[in-house]
C-alpha cells in the first residue's frame, strides 16, 4: 500500500489534507513544529489525514512539499531513518 505524506501544513498544505480527506485517502501530515501544533488542522479529518513527526512522514512512499521554497534546505537536512 502506497503511503502518502504531506510535509507542510499552511494554507496548501492545510488544502490538500482536506482533498485527501475527501477522497478517503489515507495520509500523514507534519511540519518543523511537531504533531501538536497540527491538531487543529486535523481534529476534523478523523483518522483520515493524521499529525506526525517529520522524520515519520519523510519514510512516506509519496511526499508532497506544501513548503515555502526557502523552507527546502531545513527539510531536505532531516535524515530519513
Amino acid at each position: 500500500m502506497t503511503t502518502y505524506a504531506i510535509i507542510g501544513s499552511g494554507a496548501i498544505g492545510s488544502a490538500l489534507a482536506e482533498r485527501f480527506h475527501a477522497a478517503s485517502v489515507d495520509a500523514v501530515i507534519a511540519n518543523t513544529r511537531g504533531p501538536a501544533s497540527l491538531q487543529s488542522i486535523t481534529e476534523k479529518f478523523g483518522s483520515t489525514v493524521k499529525p506526525v513527526e517529520l522524520d515519520r512522514a519523510l519514510q512516506a512512499d509519496v511526499l508532497i512539499l506544501a513548503v515555502p521554497y526557502d523552507a527546502v534546505p531545513e527539510v531536505a537536512r532531516r535524515k530519513v531513518a
